[in-house]
């Protein structure tokens, strides 16, 4: 599928029956916090996918995806990939292995975030501790 740059492809909210994977474009990832504001997530790019969460689980999608370039989309409906994996189950198994490995993408990379947020907070910690000891001296 085809879409337009500023183009939503999901929105926060909807049901998840398809599984998308980036041909080509960017598209951007956000989410609307509890007061309503727009929270950016991550961008996704050629050979990223996105929406396994609301395909597997049945839930409503968790954020909204949309169009940062004019952006080619596969979308795979849950019943057409459940048909596949029957019907091909050696090919079905590396498109599984495929949904997997872009999840342990997105796991390691929020890991890295937090650590990175976490040495954050202990950096601050660290100068709140000199500022103190320098005021401290005076």
């Amino acid at each position: 599928m085809l879409y337009s740059k500023s183009e939503k492809i999901v929105s926060q909210g909807d049901s998840g029956n398809f599984l998308y994977a980036i041909v080509t474009g960017k598209a951007d990832v956000s989410f609307r916090d509890l007061n309503d504001d727009e929270m950016f997530v991550s961008s996704v790019e050629p050979g990223d996918m996105f929406g396994e969460a609301a395909f597997f689980t049945s839930e409503t999608r968790t954020a909204s995806v949309t169009c940062a370039d004019e952006t080619i989309v596969l979308r795979i409906h849950k019943s057409d990939l459940l048909r596949f994996i029957k019907d091909y189950p050696k090919s079905g198994n590396k498109v599984l292995m495929m949904i997997i490995l872009s999840l342990l993408k997105k796991l390691k990379k929020a890991n890295q975030e937090l650590a990175y947020e976490k040495q954050s907070e202990i950096d601050f910690n660290y100068a709140d501790t000199l500022i103190q000891d320098f005021l401290n001296d005076i």
